[in-house]
């Protein structure tokens, strides 16, 4: 089974569009999870509450396929092949120095950007998982050390542990080139 994620930052938004793309399915109800604790903080957390806009589809036509939520964090899907996408939005948040969330308005630029919650999963997949990210002109993907660089802002994460694990954020370039000057 393969399982990839595509994640295009839209900064003006202050949110991540999403799609899961998996293949290798067998045909029968698919089982997607939003974590409900906290890595490092082993907090309980409704991160589903960051996700919006969820659309299962078959990636071949792009033609929707039915959906359940239940609760916070569970999507059933019955899905009819072996490839199914699914895309969401979710939200970010502003960072500021050290990681805090940022009081600072838009007009006073952005610096640095990461998610408010955390990527669906599939259930039970535990093998790897893939991620490219996409971002616009003047940013940058900060990633942390561990999982295999494939390419540009293209890696894969032994499990969907790991990606959780490794946070990413996104900055703009001007505050990756005054931070790497004052290093």
């Amino acid at each position: 089974m393969q399982v990839a994620y595509q994640v295009e930052l839209d900064p003006q938004q202050l949110e991540l569009r999403v799609q899961l793309h998996i293949s290798g399915l067998t045909p029968r109800e698919t089982t997607l999870l939003a974590p409900a604790l906290a890595q490092g903080d082993y907090d309980f957390e409704q991160f589903c509450r960051a996700v919006a806009d969820v659309r299962a589809f078959d990636p071949g036509t792009d033609r929707d396929i039915e959906m359940q939520r239940h609760g916070w964090s569970c999507y059933t899907v019955q899905q009819r092949s072996d490839k199914l996408g699914i895309a969401y939005r979710l939200s970010a948040l502003p960072l500021g120095t050290g990681g805090a969330p940022a009081v600072a308005g838009r007009e006073r630029g952005l610096g640095r950007i990461a998610p408010a919650g955390c990527y669906l999963r599939l259930a039970p997949h535990t093998g790897p998982c893939r991620v490219l990210y996409s971002v616009p002109r003047g940013w940058a993907v900060r990633h942390p050390a561990g999982a295999l660089a494939l390419g540009k802002n293209y890696w894969e994460y032994a499990n969907y542990e790991q990606l959780l694990a490794a946070p990413v954020s996104f900055a703009e370039e001007r505050h990756v080139q005054l931070a790497h000057a004052a290093g």
